[in-house]
Formats: C-alpha cells, structure tokens, sequence
C-alpha cells in the first residue's frame, strides 16, 4: 500500500512538472502537432518513469532480478483477524484511501454515463452523407461535434458555407483521432483527480486539438475572417452531449488569436531538448534520499537502524549483536532492529538454519534490507536406539511453492471459520498477533507447528491447534520433486469494543 501511495505521489509530482514545463515554453507557439505529441507523452512518462531505476544502471553490481522474483513467493502468509464477536476482518483500508476511491469511482461513472449518451445519440440519429462526408443527423437543435469515427451535425441551423467549414473542422478531428487523446486525458483526470495540474493538463489538450482543426479549415483555403465570425453565431449552441471533440469547444478569444498569430520559427523546436533535463531531475528527485550518516554522540555512538530479511521476507527473531559483547537486540515482526552501537564497531546478525553475518557499523545505511543467506545443509537425527538418520531438508523458498485446497483466500476462510476465540481471554480482554510457524511436509501433511511469538497462552493454544487441524496441502517442489516447505501465519485476535 505505501508503494502504491509513493507510486501515485511521483506520478503527481510529474505531471505538475511537466503542465509548468508545457506552459513556460510552448503555450504561445503554433507547434500544434508537436504540441500534441508532447501532451501524450507526458501521460506516459509520468505513469512510466517511477519504474525506472537508474541508480542500478551505475550500480558496479547487478539488478538482483532473481531475489525480487524469489520474493514475489513469499511464505509469509496474509494476516488473519479474528474478533471476538465472530466477524472475520482480513483487511482494513485507510478512510482516505475510500474517500479518494470513491470520487474516482464517481468520476469514472460520470465518464461512462458520457459515453452512453454519446452512443444514444448514435442510435437516435440518422446516418446521411453532406458533401461526400458521412454524418449523423442530430434529432434536435445543437451545436456540432465528432466523436472518433462519428460526426454529428444539425445542417438545417447552418448556412452553407457554415456547414463547410464545420465539416472541415471536424473531418480533421476524426481524421486524425483527436477523440483518443480526449478520452486518455479524461481516464487521467478520474484517476488523478485530487492533482489540480492534471485538470489544467486535460484543457490544454482540448485546447491544442481545436486548434489543429482550425489550422485544418484554413488550409483548406476558408476565409479567416468569414471563419472567425461563424464561430461567433456558433457560440451560444447548446451542446448535445459532453465528452467529445466539439466545434466551439475553447473559448474563442484563444482560438481567434492562434487562428491571427503568425507562425512559429522552427528553430524554437530546440526547446523540445529541455525535456531531458527535465526528465532527469525527476528520476533524481524520484530514488534520491537523505544521508543515512548520523553524527556520534558523546560516547562515540551511533544508531543504526535496519531489516533483517531472507529470500522470502522479513526474519522476525533474529539475533543483531555488537560484536565482541553481548549487547544487542532481537528483529521485530517486520525484521526491523534499532540498536546503539560504536561508531567504528561492526554488528553481528544470527538466526537459526541461516549464515550469519557480519557488518561494520559504517556500511549500515538507515533502513537498508539486510539479507541472510539459508544454511543449505541436511540436519542429523539420534533416535533412541542409536540409528544415526539424514533429516529430510526444509526449504525456505522454492521453485513450486505449496499451496492450500482452494488457495489463499480458502486457507482464510478456512482458518477465520474454525478459530474460536478463547472466553477466558476474553473476559480478561485480552488480544493480540500469535505468531505460528509451520512446515508443509512433502506429502503435504503439516508438522512442526510451533509458537514463534506469543500473546496468551491460551491464543497461542487455539492458534496452533487450528493450523495443525488443517488438511494436506499441495507440497511444494524443486526441480520437479516435492520437498518439505516452511511458512509463516501471523492470527490476530482482536476484541470487539462495545458501542453504547
């Protein structure tokens, strides 16, 4: 959720960049068809450069595609709320986020009620061709548009040479697919709403296109002056419908000066170049942060904080200590540890059935992911009589991950339905995340179902007991043979609190 939000935020941060990047340097300049090409290519910049990462471009190392692939199988399994009253709550959305989805939802239903009314019109007029061009005949009075293939016009409110110049016009909208661009920018405007430059980018876009057309008109040799003043009878026609390429869709004051102004020198096309600093500033601003250094104190101190992780995820549990003393720290449930150490010392990261590692102080950058590697080897099992046995190996990631009957969402609903939440601890208000780990056995039976931490005793009681009523599961496998898999499954029991 938060990469989503940072997503949205950059993409933002762009368009507001590139409206005043727009503006500044090409407002006032008859590069209509550039203009255009510019417009377009903002949308798809601002949606596309979050993904690119240049700093791994000049990294001496390696983009580790492979890890990020790994971790996209993660055995760390979606929470499970259980509340006290028996509603099962998997997951809560922040109530910005709902006001925000919900005026996007509205603005994307206003969008297709737009596009019904179009095709409404569609149905109600009559197909008939005007000076060779095929047209649909308005039903009623009202100003004429286009609307990707569909030219709609009222013939008997124009003279001729109107209805010439409006079929010009409008020939050059469809001509060209001006109604895509439209529509694009209104998709944008219902997804980035709450940006005010997105608005304004979405009228400029309007704007450039009708004067395409009018260039379109002139070119065709109308009378610049005879072509002005009909745009002024057209003015106050009522519009048919709202979401297309309308003939008198800008103001005119704009249209009339463009139509006058003389036009552009094509050396001013340099500026285009501009773009690329531009478009470097954003990447810097995009992956750029803080200086992770931190002075030390008196002491000669420092604290570093960072995560512990694996192929999988996160490491909760692991062992972070000075090295050379026993000072240290545990990762919480995320992997994340904060620890005061010696500017010049170097910390120790453990945890069972992984290598541990080794790490001066000065390389720890604030928050940065600290990966240990699995210990690859198979374990040796005493029995009681003396055999000496191999262990079967218990992998952490595989190439086929092992899945429950139904998938994840059943393994929810199946753990939701049949967790009761314990009175006792009830009566004495108690909640809290139980912590189970487990293994899915290469037959798919599930063993070694153990507290990794700890509410109560009694919710850790009924969080292991429902992970070890579950049925087999598909094991998982490497190259083809099924293994033994651990995971992961965080419970969380929460009370329901009592309104009145």
């Amino acid at each position: 959720m938060e990469a989503t939000l940072f997503y949205f935020l950059k993409v933002n941060i762009a368009l507001a960049f590139f409206y005043v990047f727009y503006r500044l340097l090409f407002i006032r300049d008859t590069f209509f068809r550039v203009r255009r090409t510019l417009l377009n290519l903002f949308w798809l910049l601002a949606f596309g450069y979050p993904f690119v990462d240049h700093i791994a471009w000049m990294a001496n190392e390696p983009l580790p595609v492979v890890e990020a692939a790994v971790q996209s199988y993660a055995t760390w399994l979606p929470e499970v709320m259980i509340q006290s009253g028996g509603h099962h709550v998997y997951w809560t959305w922040p109530v910005w986020m709902l006001l925000y989805g919900g005026v996007a939802c509205l603005l994307f239903c206003r969008l297709l009620f737009q596009l019904v009314g179009i095709f409404r019109l569609v149905s109600q007029s009559k197909l008939s061709w005007i000076k060779g061009i095929r047209v649909r005949l308005l039903p009623a009075p009202s100003g004429p548009f286009s609307f990707f293939g569909w030219i709609f016009v009222y013939p008997e409110a124009h003279s001729e040479k109107e209805l010439s110049e409006i079929l010009i016009h409008e020939t050059a909208h469809v001509r060209e697919g001006h109604s895509l661009d439209i529509l694009v920018s209104e998709l944008v405007a219902c997804l980035c709403w709450a940006n005010p430059f997105v608005w304004l980018l979405k009228r400029e876009v309007r704007y450039n296109l009708e004067y395409l057309a009018d260039a379109s008109v002139l070119r065709a040799g109308c009378d610049g002056k005879t072509y002005q003043y009909h745009l002024l009878e057209l003015a106050y026609h009522k519009a048919a419908a709202i979401l297309y390429t309308h003939f008198n869709v800008v103001p005119l004051k704009n249209r009339i000066r463009m139509m006058n102004k003389q036009p552009s020198q094509k050396v001013g096309m340099v500026k285009l170049l501009l773009l690329f600093p531009l478009l470097a500033c954003l990447l810097l601003l995009s992956h750029c942060k803080p200086s992770d250094k931190q002075a030390a104190d008196a002491d000669g101190r420092v604290t570093v904080s960072a995560f512990v992780v694996d192929g999988q995820g996160p490491i909760a549990g692991a062992n972070v200590i000075i090295q050379g003393t026993t000072e240290g720290t545990i990762t919480d449930l995320d992997g994340h540890f904060v620890l005061s150490v010696p500017q010049d010392g170097k910390v120790l990261i453990a945890f069972p059935d992984y290598q541990s590692k080794e790490i001066a102080v000065e390389n720890i950058r604030k928050d940065m992911k600290l990966t240990l590697e699995p210990v690859q080897m198979p374990s040796v099992g005493v029995s009681s009589d003396g055999q000496v046995s191999i262990e079967e190996q218990v992998f952490t990631v595989v190439e086929e991950m092992p899945s429950f009957p139904g998938g994840t969402q059943a393994l929810l609903d199946f753990i939701s339905k049949n967790v009761k939440y314990p009175v006792a601890a009830q009566e004495n208000g108690i909640q809290g995340r139980v912590v189970v780990g487990f293994i899915v056995r290469k037959d798919g039976s599930i063993s070694d179902i153990q507290v990794m931490r700890g509410v109560d005793p009694a919710l850790d009681k009924e969080a292991v007991r429902v992970v070890g009523s579950m049925p087999k599961w598909q094991p998982g496998k490497q190259r083809g043979v099924a293994v033994s898999v651990k995971y992961i499954l965080p419970v969380s029991f929460k009370l329901q609190r009592n309104l009145f």
